[in-house]
């Protein structure tokens, strides 16, 4: 008797993953730098609980720590007294707010846990709120301020209050290129404890000069004009107390389109492509604010007169550069809003001048080897 055999479908291997594969709902990308862990999972925690964990760890730590004296570099003496406690309260923050994960957090996140934390850290030890706002590192920090001759005296005063708000072991403010005099207005604005660097004529305060007397380990570089809020320069630390030597602003994230370019924004990115960088684009030392460590003070020495040879100097050098991203959230579908202003006001003609410093160092064609032309045969005709 004939066996009648059930006949196979023929199953395509696509098929076959696709009924192999189980049914599980859709999985959201999980955002750890927002996020802190519950058990096994995974939730993002809102600006408030942010806050409110940054209020309770500021309060805790103001009353189990008892206050330490730090030094604070400066010209005068702070005649409040209250630089010695917004560096302890820096110092807290730095040595125990990462035990939340938070001291990783950017933005609007970051600006509420670290503000909570400096209120509830006020309020324990007695102060009324001050609008301080911790830096996430541990390392000492220093902020260098060049007076523009056309800086006003609002704009002035606000770079300034911003700066108060976090805590710095040294502030130095100098003129623009050293020489010119600063107005009266300008002056009463400097802040008690900051250096105010002004030439003679007898010694040399170029930024070569300015950043040998300089003693901490980060170095935050901005000027007057630029409208720099504290919670901006936060990306900036963040990164120089990950490894990074050289944090860059990101002035290239709303740069427009080839034909529309500047002369400078072409020769900046042209140089960053020759020197092997071309992930910067046309980010460079030229625009601030930017930070340093102090490794790449050290390296970089004398060039930091000229920050264009500066900036070629330091990717010559090998050092770490990177930039702070500069796209904040989609407000619109025409573009994203930047986070922070950056101001350059170099000329193409100084980042020539930082090619031909890499090319008297290596050579004419610098990374690129000639493996086509065969110059020998030519020398010999």
């Amino acid at each position: 008797m004939k066996r009648h055999t059930k006949q196979r479908r023929s199953v395509s291997p696509k098929q076959r993953r696709a009924s192999g594969r189980k049914s599980r709902p859709r999985r959201t990308r999980r955002i750890k730098q927002k996020s802190i862990q519950r058990g096994r999972t995974w939730r993002v925690s809102t600006p408030a609980e942010l806050a409110a964990s940054g209020y309770h760890l500021g309060r805790l730590l103001a009353g189990v720590y008892p206050l330490q004296l730090a030094e604070v570099s400066g010209a005068r003496p702070d005649p409040d007294g209250l630089a010695v406690y917004k560096m302890d309260m820096g110092a807290l923050w730095g040595r125990h707010a990462n035990t939340l994960g938070i001291t990783k957090l950017l933005g609007e996140d970051y600006a509420a846990a670290a503000a909570s934390f400096a209120l509830g850290y006020c309020e324990e030890r007695g102060l009324s709120d001050q609008g301080w706002l911790p830096l996430p590192t541990h390392r000492t920090t220093a902020a260098v301020v060049k007076l523009r001759k056309d800086a006003g005296a609002a704009e002035t005063a606000a770079l300034l209050r911003e700066l108060n708000r976090i805590p710095l072991n040294e502030l130095i403010l100098v003129p623009e290129d050293g020489m010119h005099p600063v107005r009266e207005e300008i002056r009463a604005l400097i802040p008690p404890g900051a250096k105010f660097l002004e030439s003679d004529g007898k010694e040399d305060l170029g930024d070569g000069g300015l950043f040998s007397r300089i003693q901490s380990d980060l170095v935050l570089v901005l000027e007057t004009g630029c409208a720099s809020k504290a919670e901006d320069l936060v990306p900036f630390v963040l990164l120089i107390s990950s490894g990074i030597d050289i944090a860059l602003s990101d002035s290239s994230s709303d740069m427009p389109l080839f034909h529309q370019r500047e002369d400078r924004e072409i020769v900046k990115q042209f140089v960053n492509y020759s020197l092997g960088r071309g992930d910067l684009l046309a980010d460079s030392l030229t625009a601030v604010p930017h930070a340093m460590s102090r490794q790449a003070i050290e390296m970089i020495g004398d060039h930091l007169s000229d920050p264009a040879k500066a900036h070629a100097a330091a990717l010559l050098g090998g050092l770490a550069v990177a930039s702070v991203d500069n796209r904040g959230k989609r407000k619109q579908a025409r573009g994203r809003r930047p986070l922070y202003a950056s101001v350059d006001l170099s000329s193409a003609g100084a980042h020539l001048e930082g090619l031909r410093l890499a090319m008297e160092k290596k050579g004419s064609r610098i990374l690129y080897p000639d493996n086509w032309r065969k110059r020998e045969y030519a020398a010999d005709r």
